[in-house]
């Protein structure tokens, strides 16, 4: 999935309006876990969140875990979707800019 997908897209899919995403794509808004779901779902994705032991505890192994290649190649893909909308964004406002539709 070298995610080719608008905003637009995602917004439709994930049910959250595209002004936010832009805003969290940009870094203008932090989301919330429950928007993350939402957003990750539009992606075909599932948030888990795991309970660790502080670091600096008695036993730190328990908190690491090996993460499988399919997890990582899972992350990838997450972060090349939202890379690839960001450049998509941006370009368009770019041509926006200089008056091209």
């Amino acid at each position: 999935m070298e995610a080719g997908i608008s905003q637009r897209e995602l917004a439709r899919r994930s049910g959250m309006p595209g002004p936010v995403i832009s805003a969290i794509e940009n870094f203008h808004r932090q989301p919330s876990v429950p928007t993350m779901a939402k957003l990750l779902r539009g992606l075909d994705l599932e948030l888990r969140l795991e309970g660790v032991p502080p670091s600096g505890s008695e036993r730190p192994a328990t908190a690491l875990r090996r993460v499988s290649r399919a997890e990582r190649q899972r992350a990838h893909e997450v972060y090349s979707a939202l890379d690839l909308a960001n450049r998509i964004s941006r370009a368009r406002r770019t041509e926006r800019g200089r008056g091209v539709r």
